[in-house]
């Protein structure tokens, strides 16, 4: 009997160990601290304690045809979630944006903010970042790299930290332009003696829980941006990711109220 009862307590302890490790589903609300990677001398503004992540395959209709390239539908769903505090999963962003369309073969990714927006009371304010980029003056590309930095966080600071900025790249360096294009979240950003050295992203092309709340420079982006050869020829010669991400980002989305846009 007493042996017995050591196997139950062994068990029991056993499911509490797995359950206490456990701090999420893929899909589902993580802690953002656990993730980040932050070094001793830095300091993360973070302003969320956790954040939903999505990352789960978005499906065209009812059918078991693949929506792909949906990482905008993903940030859209985080931005939601994280605002209302109840879970709007990227298929419903998908159903949002694709309502009217007579076939579900003809579901598309690229994101009519406005209609998506309003399905869940809300409107998508925005910024071209690109055209931001253009306008700074002429300086250094490592100056001109940090002061989009900065000019991201201000950001972020003003409109993002109740749901997270949206943050749309582009390798073509355009808002519109062709090329590899991919949307995260941004959740904070890293200082280093007072000046933003890296900015913290939700990436649904980084599986949970790392891709809940990864660095800028750690996540999916140089890859997708640079390729792995020139990514990697970088990373050798010290090159900041989280600065160099800077010359392909073009544009912040950012919740406010429906009807309160200008």
């Amino acid at each position: 009997m007493r042996r017995i009862w050591l196997l139950l307590c062994c068990l029991v302890l056993a499911c509490g160990t797995v359950c206490a490790e456990k701090t999420g589903e893929p899909d589902g609300w993580y802690e953002t601290r656990i993730n980040a990677d932050i070094a001793a001398w830095e300091e993360a503004v973070l302003p969320f304690a956790s954040s939903y992540y999505s990352g789960e395959t978005v499906y065209k209709g009812s059918t078991r045809d693949e929506l792909y390239g949906a990482c905008a539908l993903h940030s859209a769903s985080v931005v939601i979630t994280n605002q209302t505090g109840e879970v709007h999963t990227a298929q419903e962003m998908a159903a949002a944006n694709n309502a009217g369309a007579r076939y579900a073969s003809s579901w598309t990714n690229y994101v009519a903010w406005g209609k998506t927006g309003s399905r869940f009371g809300f409107d998508f304010s925005t910024a071209n970042l690109a055209l931001v980029r253009q306008h700074m003056a002429r300086v250094s590309d490592a100056q001109r790299r940090a002061d989009m930095l900065q000019e991201v966080a201000r950001l972020f600071d003003e409109n993002g930290s109740h749901g997270g900025l949206i943050l749309h790249f582009n390798s073509s360096q355009e808002l519109n332009g062709a090329g590899t294009r991919h949307v995260v979240v941004m959740l904070g950003y890293v200082l280093e003696e007072d000046t933003v050295c890296d900015l913290l992203i939700n990436d649904s092309s980084v599986p949970a829980p790392q891709g809940v709340c990864v660095r800028l420079s750690q996540s999916s982006l140089p890859k997708a941006m640079l390729g792995e050869k020139r990514c990697a020829e970088l990373s050798e010669d010290g090159e900041n990711m989280a600065l160099r991400m800077m010359d392909y980002i073009v544009s912040g989305r950012w919740l406010v109220q429906a009807g309160q846009q200008n």
